[in-house]
Formats: structure tokens, sequence, C-alpha cells
């Protein structure tokens, strides 16, 4: 939203924007607080949804209805889902208990990882029999590798089991939450959160960040202030490193094994 420039040219921008029948989210997880701004500039609200390239758009938000902010919906007509959490009942309760302890709804169902079943699943990955096998389950059911829960009727993606899920003394974090979090910051104009190895608590939250407009985004020590107030103090990053822009592919994802990295370059 920072690339919006002030003044008449930005009101045309929003003009233009709020004409649309339809704005879509896609690719990535829309942080919420861009989501917010976007409403606030053009009037209307995107519509977040979740699909893969193995199988399509699988879950989203109603066309017509409520959008929830950081919600993905419900499952499109022909998509079955299930959700299977690890075998250790009490870790998968520890991490519901978590999430409800952190301000949010009552946990429904999850979390665990999100499993897709229906006509738009892919056939297989080409010439790779043994890596297609690998991607389903007994039930047929595809193994999308994202961490998902269900609150208040709608499911809510956690992120990457691999990348986003981090395990910092003995607490299960969305990284995508602690993002959302840190995009609020006046001085934050992008956010990546990653998950460090650390001999003491397994990971601790590690965060890149990248001003706005050119600026310095905060220090270590103003954001752990600051973060204090809007998140549980076991969500605070314990490291920081800025960045001018953070690096994104062709889809705007970022490579968060690559970005983390970059506090292996400065250790």
């Amino acid at each position: 939203m920072d690339a919006v420039p002030a003044g008449p040219e930005k009101e045309t921008a929003a003009a233009a924007a709020a004409a649309l029948r339809l704005t879509i989210s896609g690719s990535a997880a829309c942080p919420v607080p861009l989501m917010d701004a976007w409403e606030r500039l053009t009037g209307t609200r995107l519509l977040e949804r979740y699909g893969m390239t193995e199988a399509g758009m699988a879950l989203s938000n109603p066309y017509r209805g409520e959008r929830r902010a950081g919600f993905v919906g419900l499952p499109l007509p022909g998509v079955r889902i299930k959700v299977v959490s690890k075998p250790a009942g009490e870790e998968a309760s520890s991490e519901a208990g978590e999430l409800e302890a952190a301000g949010s709804e009552p946990v429904e169902e999850g979390p665990g990882e999100l499993r897709l079943a229906g006509p738009t699943l892919f056939a297989g990955y080409w010439g790779q029999p043994e890596a297609t096998s690998a991607s389903y389950d007994e039930e047929g059911f595809f193994l999308t590798g994202d961490t998902e829960v269900r609150q208040g009727g709608s499911w809510r993606i956690l992120g990457r089991t691999s990348v986003d899920i981090i395990k910092c003394g003995g607490y299960k974090l969305s990284a995508l939450e602690i993002e959302a979090h840190l995009l609020e910051h006046p001085a934050v104009g992008e956010a990546a959160v990653v998950g460090l190895a650390d001999e003491a608590y397994g990971q601790v939250v590690a965060a890149v960040l990248a001003g706005k407009n050119g600026a310095p985004p905060p220090t270590l020590a103003e954001l752990r202030v600051w973060a204090r107030s809007v998140m549980a103090p076991y969500k605070v990053p314990t490291l920081v490193h800025a960045i001018d822009a953070i690096p994104r592919n062709a889809m705007g994802k970022m490579n968060k094994k690559e970005l983390a990295k970059l506090f292996q370059a400065v250790a």
C-alpha cells in the first residue's frame, strides 16, 4: 500500500479499484492490516481464498456474505477436506488452548494438517510416482503441508507446517499471526517471521523487517517495547534483521528458508 501515491493520483487509483466488481487476494496469505488498509482505501473488501497448484482453488470466503479477515472460508463445491492432528493428542490440545489464550475465538476443530480431496486434484507429479504416492494418505486425501484451524465456523490457515509453525519453549506459534501484528507498527512496511534453532527453547522467533517509504524499520529494542502491547511476550521477536525490501518470487511469495540464512550471515 505504500506504493500508492498521495494526492489526486491516490484518489484516482482508489476510485478505479472501488469500481471493480470483485477484488481477490491470492498466492500468499493476505495480512489483516493490508486487507484493512485496502478496504479503507477503496471501500471494498478483498476476497481471501485458499488453493494450490496441485488442486486449484479449494476454500474461499463467500462472494456474498461476510469475508472474514485472516480466514479462508469454507470448502468450495465438490471439495472435501479433513484436518489431521499429530498422534500426540496432548500436543494438539495445547496448541488449541494456545490459540484461545491469545485472545482468539474458541477452536472448533484442529489445529492440524489440511488435507484435500475432490475432482480438481491433479493426477500426479510428472515422472515422479514415488513423490505422488507420498503426497496422498490412505483415503486418497492430498497432504497440503499447511496447518489449519476452524474457528467461528470458518477455516484459518496458520501457515506452512515446515516454516510457519514455530515451536518455541513449548508453544506452537503461527508466523503469519506474528507478521500481521508486526505490520501494525507504523514504521514497518514488510515483515517476515522465521523460527531459528535454539538449544534452550527449540526455536526462537526472528523477524526480517523492511521500513516504510525507504525509512529504516524499528530496532530490536524499539520493536520489543512496542510489541508487548499487541502480542503475548513469548511471541515477541528476539532477533531482528533490517532489509531494504523482502525478496519475493514471481508469485509474490517469500522464501523463508533463504531469509533465515540472513541471521546465519551475521551470527
